[in-house]
């Protein structure tokens, strides 16, 4: 799947052809990286069910966004954020 952004040079133009929707490009992601991308739009969607989030706040966003976050499995080992992790296998 792919991301459509709008530039502002684009402002004013009409689109040529058909429009589709949006798209996240998921290409060579884990299984489990794919699926909590989906967990996250399901979970928008049933906010207005309309597809779009309807928070009335920015609390009340930070709160839907730590509960989604609680509702993964916890991992009791760090996450290695050193830059040779980060990089590794890329020749540097």
């Amino acid at each position: 799947m792919t991301c459509t952004l709008k530039s502002d040079m684009l402002e004013g133009m009409e689109p040529q052809g058909p429009q589709s929707k949006p798209e996240i490009d998921v290409t060579g992601l884990p299984e489990e990286a794919i699926r909590a991308v989906q967990s996250v739009i399901s979970a928008f969607r049933e906010q207005t069910g309309a597809g779009r989030p309807g928070f009335s706040s920015r609390e009340e966003w930070a709160k839907a966004i730590k509960r989604w976050a609680e509702s993964h499995p916890k991992i009791d080992k760090p996450a290695d954020d050193s830059r040779e992790s980060i990089y590794a296998g890329r020749g540097e």
